[in-house]
């Protein structure tokens, strides 16, 4: 009798264990499922899907423009730079100008004036390239007026362009105080600017540019605009000629009708 007591307590122990294990285990599974809840909370939302990659030409056209503005600024300042180191040129055609004008103008007030029109042409240059800087900004940022912004920098590309071709007739000023290293410089970064303004007319023009800007699209729906007006005028053109048709045949049916009793009365009249 000794030996069955302790045989006999370890299924109770293993029971009670195996009872505490599952009064355990949903208390566990409920601290599991809160976490997993908690970790899908605190999860980061996926990212919202970002503006579709530029096309390859669109990438190339607006990095040549950042190089044209950023090499045109550094032209202004550098010319407005040796226009103030040395403004015996701008002073000598403003006096030439109010000699032929007949009247008498003292060396200070034409000194203020040649070198507030200097400042002032400065200033211009800067707001232009300020706004060029805008409009390839709403061309990168594909905007609603994209398109607008592309015309106006391929008008300015034509003008730099040309400023290229006149830009190899011309010549520095041989009595300027000005070394000529600088005359040398400041022509070689508008011929940089001109030669990178034929690109940008190249990669301004293709049909991947202008449908990234929205332009072909509007070709396309002006194209269809203008067929859908040109079938409408076809088809009234065509219910007019019917009508004149039906018209027609009305009134040679209306004859035919009329041709025998004319006949009839005739022939009455006749008897």
């Amino acid at each position: 009798m000794v030996n069955l007591q302790p045989q006999s307590r370890e299924p109770e122990l293993s029971t009670k264990n195996a009872a505490k294990a599952n009064s355990v285990s949903p208390r566990a599974d409920g601290a599991k499922g809160k976490n997993l809840q908690e970790q899908s909370v605190t999860s980061p939302s996926p990212k919202k899907s970002q503006r579709p990659q530029q096309p390859e030409s669109v990438r190339f056209y607006t990095r040549l423009w950042a190089f044209v503005l950023v090499v045109e600024f550094v032209h202004q300042v550098l010319n407005i730079a040796l226009a103030l180191w040395d403004p015996s040129e701008l002073q000598a055609q403003a006096a030439s100008i109010i000699e032929e004008s007949g009247q008498a103008v003292s060396e200070s007030l034409l000194n203020f004036g040649v070198y507030g029109s200097i400042v002032l042409m400065g200033l211009i240059s800067v707001l232009l390239l300020g706004l060029l800087a805008t409009m390839l900004y709403l061309l990168n940022k594909q905007h609603k007026r994209a398109g607008l912004a592309r015309r106006m920098l391929f008008f300015f590309g034509l003008y730099f362009t040309f400023r290229l071709v006149v830009i190899f007739g011309s010549s520095g000023n041989p009595l300027s105080e000005i070394p000529e290293v600088f005359y040398i410089i400041d022509g070689n970064l508008q011929v940089l600017v001109g030669v990178a303004a034929v690109l940008t007319l190249i990669f301004g023009g293709r049909n991947e540019t202008l449908d990234y800007t929205g332009e072909l699209e509007r070709m396309r729906q002006m194209e269809q605009e203008l067929r859908a007006e040109q079938e409408r005028r076809a088809q009234k053109k065509k219910e007019k000629q019917a009508k004149k048709q039906a018209e027609r045949e009305a009134r040679n049916s209306g004859k035919g009708e009329d041709a025998p009793k004319a006949q009839k009365t005739s022939q009455d009249a006749e008897r």
